[in-house]
């Protein structure tokens, strides 16, 4: 076999890169990892005069490969955006800059990246140089089209609004925005509500990038034009790696039918591309077709954004082509390295993108047992080669997903049962859609009336595919829920798999094989599931505080394994909860659907995240207040619940038993006076009792509520754990009402700085001096409180 140093290059520089980002901490363990090489080298020398020399050679080579991939990522490091103000929130600042980058058009608004020379806060400006992502929204589209159609990249720009940092992991299971954006070179975001507060102050532009933003805008728009809404955002995904557009349902359906992939601009992409490339210039002489392929594969990348898994393809691709056209060898894994440093050198933090890795591990995998199972074709002598080529094709897909799976898993929580099918019907099918859509942008500049035709064959072929993602994605058992799979059940996995493949190839009976394969599967399910912890216990009474910003969402996990929300978060065209927070949270605690919901009133910051949870059938059974019948969004909401078949129920008064738990429904709406029947009062009052202990749940009620519930339940009220009221207002929490439920602790779901000043600095007080502990959910993130009928004790989930 012929030696490739490119690949030993590689895996040093990774291997420093990997080093700084665990052990940064202790740069000790960096020397003395160096010293122990050294000694290593000197103990040789001794036995080994005469090789001394290529010895020495060798481990100054092999020590400075991984010093210099440990350098690397120290100077990412240090060029990583941190936010640079000592406040994480600032509602009124002025951020004076260079816009650097312009996303596409959003029906959100704009969006786009600007390099500040200053900003301007507190009325005072501060000279700091900061990369900041902006976010310009406005009540009226035709408004932001004109700035969108106005602004270059090169523009020099003012823009006021709010300004904060990134969302962090404040739940389990939750994405570290923060980290992404600091890992990506911007310290903070800007949000503006108008585009009054938005200023272009000269239209310098940068001459290379604002072309490339022209191209991919005038693409983004003839894409729109040409195709159905729903095969435009999935062309847009394809071409433009912009999978914005694509409906959040249909994204959860992808990836429990296992082909989430093919919507990512990857290597499946670059491949169909370069060979429309080579048929269209394969009659032209070798030279000038390949150089012509090879541009037309990096105009590509650049107008895609560079993702790095384009960058990978094309880079690979393109190496497999100067092998060809210079007649050497070539070997899939050395233009992987190469691809792997090119990207790596100038991005070392792009080895814990998931993109990158996914990218990565399924062409290596593909290169590693791909040939295993192409050699086992080969002997069987198949005489029909349609048959050879479809068992080849499912030989490379299956390879691929050996190396994923660990990837997808971590990422995910979801193992695809319908993975391997799905993928032999989706991806030649998206290869069939990726060529129509190239054929149909390139003929509509000089015959508009083909394209029509050819964008109708586009829209036909997407929605068979949707349709058929989405019946596999929507089958009862299309995938199993798969928690706490870490990077070392990956290296156990990747282990087990090496085992397996030696192993095999030194047997020749089949049965053996099997016997085998069946161990070896066993022993991966054994060793990647040791030392795995549920965070929601068995046997006892779980709750926990959701942190879903301003609004409320409790999760119950119950002794007998019954669960139980109690409102869900706000819903807005900007985020919603239910889908970007709790979805995930049930994803890492293993709960595939909801017993019961509560809504406890009709406020977008209780009932808002509800919505996506019963769109993914999330949900089993619901309970909320009588609908009031002048209310539009009430009638709306009762609709929505009907047409999605969800068990309803309003609330009465009654009690439930779950297990060896107990659930009272406080509620006696009609009772109550007219001063009290305001909206908030309308809320669920829910107390939970197992064993000794309980929790009592208040919505949003006011005093007027409290009053009225305290002279009908008194002593009864009395918990170990209270909701405190509407966020902490000032207008809740009253002193009457904390002495009967005397809570040893207070639960707070409230968002960071809100610009409601909740909570109250007067409820504060109140419950220090009632020496309850206040646990809120902008202080805390996410609060875990488990009970074994004795007391209630505070989980830290992070650690």
């Amino acid at each position: 076999m012929k030696d490739y140093p490119i690949i030993k290059v590689a895996f040093l520089f990774i291997a420093g890169i990997i080093l700084n980002k665990y052990l940064s901490s202790y740069h000790y363990l960096f020397l003395v990892l160096t010293l122990a090489i050294v000694s290593l080298f000197l103990m040789v020398t001794l036995f080994d005069n005469k090789n001394k020399i290529r010895y020495l050679l060798n481990i100054i080579i092999f020590i400075a490969l991984i010093g210099t991939g440990y350098a690397a990522e120290s100077i990412s490091k240090i060029n990583k955006e941190n936010f640079p103000l000592n406040t994480d929130y600032i509602e009124n600042a002025k951020a004076y800059g260079k816009i650097s980058n312009i996303e596409l058009n959003k029906r959100k608004g704009i969006l786009f990246e600007i390099c500040t020379d200053s900003i301007v806060y507190n009325n005072h400006i501060s000279k700091i140089r900061a990369n900041i992502l902006c976010r310009l929204n406005d009540n009226s589209k035709q408004r932001l089209d004109s700035v969108y159609a106005l602004i270059c990249p090169g523009n020099m720009i003012g823009i006021e609004g709010y300004y904060s940092k990134g969302r962090d992991r404040r739940n389990p299971g939750e994405f570290d925005y923060n980290n992404y954006l600091n890992s990506n070179g911007i310290s903070g975001v800007l949000t503006s509500y108008s585009i009054n507060h938005f200023d272009l102050i000269n239209q310098n532009k940068d001459r290379t990038k604002s072309l490339i933003f022209s191209i991919r805008k005038n693409l983004n728009k003839s894409i729109s034009s040409l195709f159905e809404e729903q095969t435009a955002a999935l062309v847009k995904g394809l071409l433009l790696a912009d999978r914005s557009e694509i409906d959040q349902k249909a994204k959860v359906d992808f990836i429990n039918s296992g082909v989430m992939h093919v919507l990512a601009v990857s290597g499946l992409h670059v491949g169909f591309l370069a060979f429309i490339f080579i048929f269209l210039f394969g009659r032209l002489n070798i030279y000038i077709g390949s150089i012509l392929t090879i541009a037309g594969l990096f105009l590509f990348m650049v107008i895609t954004g560079m993702p790095a898994s384009v960058v990978r393809a094309v880079v690979m691709f393109n190496t497999v082509i100067i092998s060809l056209l210079t007649n050497r060898g070539n070997n899939i894994n050395n233009s992987l390295a190469l691809a792997a440093l090119s990207i790596l050198l100038f991005s070392p933090n792009e080895l814990f993108n998931p993109g990158f890795q996914l990218s990565f591990a399924s062409v290596f995998s593909i290169g590693a047992i791909y040939p295993y199972f192409r050699d086992k074709i080969k002997t069987l002598r198949i005489r029909f080669n349609f048959i050879k080529h479809i068992l080849l094709w499912i030989s490379v897909t299956l390879s691929a997903q050996i190396g994923t799976f660990p990837f997808i898993i971590v990422y995910f929580n979801k193992l695809s049962i319908i993975s391997f099918f799905a993928n032999i019907i989706v991806i030649p099918a998206i290869g069939i859609i990726v060529g129509i859509s190239f054929f149909t942008l390139a003929i509509n500049i000089i015959a508009p009336f083909v394209a029509s035709i050819s964008a109708i064959t586009n829209n036909i072929t997407s929605s068979l595919i949707f349709e058929f993602v989405k019946f596999t994605g929507g089958l009862q058992y299309s995938f199993l829920w798969v928690r706490n799979f870490t990077i070392i059940d990956s290296i156990i996995f990747y282990l087990f798999v090496i085992i397996l493949i030696y192993a095999i190839n030194k047997m020749s009976n089949f049965i053996s094989k099997m016997i085998l394969v069946i161990l070896v599967l066993t022993n991966i399910m054994v060793f990647c599931t040791l030392g795995h912890k549920d965070l929601l216990s068995k046997n006892l009474l779980n709750v926990y505080s959701i942190d879903v910003g301003q609004g409320d969402a409790f999760l119950i996990k119950f002794p007998n394994g019954k669960t139980a929300i109690i409102d869900a978060g706000f819903a807005s065209i900007d985020f919603d909860n239910g889908e970007k927070i709790i979805d995930p949270i049930l994803g890492q605690f293993g709960i595939k659907k909801i017993d019961y919901a509560f809504i406890s009133h009709f406020d977008i910051d209780h009932y808002g995240g509800i919505v996506s949870l019963i769109e993914n059938k999330r949900i089993d059974k619901i309970f909320i207040p009588e609908i009031n019948p002048s209310i539009n969004k009430e009638l709306k909401f009762r609709q929505f619940l009907i047409q999605n078949k969800i068990q309803l129920e309003y609330y009465t008064k009654k009690s439930m038993i779950v297990g060896n738990s107990k659930i009272y429904i406080l509620n006696d709406i009609q009772k109550l006076d007219a001063k009290a029947k305001t909206s908030n009062n309308r809320s669920a009052i829910i107390k939970i009792i197992y064993g000794k202990t309980s929790i009592l749940f208040t919505g949003d009620i006011d005093k007027n509520g409290e009053k009225y519930y305290t002279r009908r339940y008194g002593k009864f009220l009395n918990s170990d754990i209270l909701k405190i009221s509407h966020h902490g207002s000032s207008f809740c929490s009253s002193e009457e009402f904390l002495r009967q439920v005397e809570p040893k602790i207070s639960l707070i779901s409230v968002g960071i700085k809100n610009k409601f000043g909740h909570p109250s600095r007067e409820v504060l007080d109140r419950l220090e001096k009632h020496r309850s502990r206040i646990l809120r959910t902008d202080k805390c993130g996410g609060i875990l409180l488990k009970s074994d009928g004795q007391e209630f004790t505070q989980v830290e989930w992070k650690s």
